[in-house]
């Protein structure tokens, strides 16, 4: 078989031209020492040796095992085969082989850029910044912030990775926000708010020179999270102190799966929240102006009534914005996380966009 792949020879005796194979050599010794009959050793013998080396933890790997970032990555493979499919879309992949583990690595052609936007004490907080294929330098596209869910208390940036590949692959920057959360920070709902409004200064901030056009930033998120994107928009009580109060953190449009957007006394959070709903709840501070927004809903989610959902659209129609409600029959809270309907979710936030000129 012809792989058309450039080889190249080391010089003889000269070890360190090759060290990964040289380490790679050291730890099969472990296991077949210097001068053993290799006559003697079996397929089994090589197969359990095999399935030790692919089992035990790596450093480079941030200690995982190669098995666990082989499945990792069949993941990501499978996920950009079936974008592909969905959108008829082609992602160009980079393949790179690693010989010291045997596993082939998929990357997507643009690598995330990833910063620090806010440092509170020792905690820093960070973006993962998505841009699209043909992105240049000195272009402005309209940018989606995504915030996890998790009830402000846990969750991950990786929740919502597929919708920033996706919207990356349809012109538009996109970011993955990290905040600060209770089980890691020991915080309250209050500093996520803070820092959710931190993130959106942040890229206003520098939209020069991320390529960011300020004036179409969208914000998302799942339930917290997506109660967050809203009071992006709501909140002008709560704000770091570090923050400049010139630069707006309203977004220009919000996109909002099962958010927690009631958190009034019959509402989500307010054991923790309490009288300060007045105005920390998105509900409860529906203002001319409100950004255009689409909100996905199942109708048997068991923290936010279809009721709620459908109140608050009205409250945005009566003030002169729009809201596009899309309820799900029989599903639970976080859903859209699932095909269907993450396909389904998405397509309809495709058209959502489209029609507000953010993608074409």
């Amino acid at each position: 078989m012809t792989t058309y792949t450039d080889t190249y020879f080391t010089r003889p005796y000269t070890s360190q031209d090759k060290g990964t194979v040289e380490n790679r050599i050291g730890v099969i010794r472990r296991f077949f020492p210097k001068k053993t009959d290799l006559l003697l050793i079996t397929k089994n013998d090589v197969k359990l040796v095999e399935r030790k080396l692919n089992n035990r933890p790596v450093r480079k790997f941030n200690y995982l095992t190669p098995n666990q970032v082989l499945q990792q990555n069949i993941a990501l493979i499978i996920w950009i085969y079936k974008i592909m499919i969905n959108l008829r879309k082609v992602f160009f992949l980079t393949m790179m082989l690693s010989c010291s583990s045997g596993i082939v690595f998929c990357q997507a052609v643009i690598s995330p850029l990833e910063l620090t936007y806010k440092q509170v004490d020792t905690v820093r907080l960070g973006l993962k910044i998505f841009y699209p294929s043909g992105y240049k330098k000195g272009d402005h596209h309209p940018t989606m912030v995504f915030f996890f869910g998790g009830g402000w208390t846990g969750g991950s940036m990786a929740q919502f990775e597929p919708h920033a590949l996706h919207f990356a692959a349809k012109n538009m920057i996109t970011v993955l926000v990290d905040y600060r959360i209770k089980t890691k920070h020991k915080t309250s709902p209050f500093e996520c708010v803070k820092d959710a409004k931190s993130a959106i200064r942040y890229l206003r901030q520098h939209a020069e020179a991320l390529g960011i056009d300020a004036n179409k930033i969208v914000a998302s998120g799942g339930s917290a999270g997506g109660h967050l994107a809203a009071a992006c928009f709501t909140n002008e009580s709560l704000n770091e102190s570090t923050d400049d109060l010139t630069i707006s953190s309203k977004p220009n449009a919000l996109v909002l799966f099962n958010p927690v957007i009631d958190n009034g006394k019959d509402g989500y959070g307010f054991e923790r929240i309490g009288e300060a709903y007045i105005t920390f709840s998105p509900f409860h501070n529906v203002k001319k102006g409100f950004s255009p927004t689409i909100f996905f809903l199942g109708t048997n989610d068991k923290l936010i009534p279809v009721s709620t959902a459908q109140n608050f659209k009205k409250k945005i129609e009566e003030v002169g914005s729009r809201c596009d409600l899309f309820l799900f029959d029989n599903q639970p809270h976080g859903f859209f996380n699932k095909e269907p309907f993450l396909s389904e979710t998405i397509a309809k936030t495709d058209s959502f966009l489209l029609s507000l000129n953010y993608i074409k």
